[in-house]
This record gives structure tokens, C-alpha cells and sequence, in this order.
């Protein structure tokens, strides 16, 4: 069943993306080491997109290894997923989200993946003197080890402290095993999303992350 596959995958640590067959309609639930970053099937995406493909009858599936999605709009583990998943069933969530994607669905407006995002990053501490960042890549390494992508000279971060992963109008941001860890608006994590607005603490230097549109040039 596909339920224990992404339990097992998950558990695992893998990354890449299971293409679900339900009926006519394809998905895909991708995996970032183990983490559930997308999903998406119809106008379904997140845990509504779950909740289509684990709740179809006779549901196939296939797993493609080492790949990304194009845009991260889930940082949760398998099992927390899947326990949403159950609540949102048996509350009647489901269908109501369901229902509401489906009357907006008719809506035209320019799609996501033809909008750009540039991220950028105020940092200071204690002991850097306070500059900006853009990202500029998909991912960027960040630690005190002057290799870094991101190179922050203050000794409460480490050698290699984090990755940033560019994702659209978020970062998702991955602790390396740091000492000192990460925070996100207060609230130490592990790994999760940082969006526009939100504060991120490497260790003790403050990051403030800045995210700004770019619409596409449609010509005529």
C-alpha cells in the first residue's frame, strides 16, 4: 500500500517522488530526505492532495529517485501527514477544501511557476557587522568555514551549519548537526520553511527574510 511505502521511504530518509495513478488522474507526493516537502493531484495540493491519492481505491504508484520539486509547500514528517490526513477525512475538511478548489479552479490568473522570487537576507550579530544577501542558487551552505556558500564569521555558528534550498516565495532550511541550531521566529526546528517577514537565528546571528514578486513580461 502506498501508505507504508511513504512510511518506509520516509523512515529512510530518501528524496525523489512517487507518481500516483488514480484513475485518470496522475500526482506526485515528493520526499526531501524523508521529509514530505509537495503533493499534488488536479487542483488539489498539501494535505488535501494527500488525502485524494491515500483515500482512491487500487491507487498505483511508482517511485522516481533524487528529485526536487519546483516549488516546497509542505515540511512535515510522514507520519504527522498521515495523521492529518485521518482528521481531515473523518471531520469533513477534506471534502470542504476539496469543493473550494474546485469552484476557484475556473479562475484565470498568471501561473506559479511563471512568477519569479528573489529572497533576500539582512544579517547581523554580536559580532558581524550587518549585510545583505540575495539568493542567488538553488542551494546555498551556510557556516563559519570561509568554503561556505554563505560564510558567517561568528563563533556561535559552526564549520557547517545549514542549507538554505531555495523553494519560489520560501526557503526551506535544513540543519546540518549544528551546536547551536536553528530558529524560526523563535521556535527552534530541525528543518522547515521560512517565508517572507519571518526571522531566522543560525546560531545566534539574526537573519530577516525578505521576499519580493516579480510578475513575468507577457508579450503580445
Amino acid at each position: 500500500m502506498l501508505r507504508d511505502v511513504l512510511q518506509h521511504y520516509g523512515q529512510s530518509g530518501q528524496t525523489g517522488k512517487f507518481i500516483v495513478n488514480c484513475g485518470d488522474q496522475p500526482g506526485e507526493i515528493y520526499l526531501v530526505s524523508g521529509i514530505v516537502a509537495h503533493a499534488e493531484i488536479g487542483v488539489l495540493t498539501g494535505d488535501a492532495a494527500m488525502c485524494e491519492m491515500l483515500g482512491f481505491n487500487g491507487s498505483e504508484h511508482e517511485w522516481v529517485d533524487a528529485v526536487t520539486p519546483r516549488r516546497m509547500t509542505m515540511s512535515s514528517q510522514v507520519q504527522d501527514v498521515l495523521l492529518r490526513v485521518i482528521q481531515m477525512q473523518g471531520n469533513g475538511e477534506f471534502q470542504r477544501i476539496k469543493s473550494e478548489a474546485e469552484k476557484l479552479h475556473a479562475v484565470k490568473s498568471v501561473p506559479e511557476s511563471d512568477a519569479a522570487y528573489i529572497i533576500r537576507l539582512n544579517i547581523s550579530s554580536a559580532e558581524i557587522e550587518p549585510f545583505g544577501y540575495t539568493i542567488r542558487q538553488k542551494q546555498v551552505r551556510v557556516g563559519r568555514n570561509a568554503d561556505n556558500d554563505l560564510p558567517l564569521n561568528d563563533s556561535s555558528v559552526s564549520r557547517r551549519h545549514a542549507m538554505l534550498i531555495q523553494n519560489y516565495e520560501a526557503l526551506l532550511v535544513r540543519d546540518l548537526g549544528s551546536m547551536n541550531g536553528l530558529k524560526v521566529d523563535g521556535q527552534p526546528v530541525t528543518q522547515g520553511l521560512v517565508r517572507d517577514g519571518q526571522t531566522l537565528l543560525i546560531g545566534e546571528v539574526e537573519i530577516q527574510v525578505s521576499v519580493t514578486k516579480v510578475d513575468p513580461i507577457i508579450e503580445d
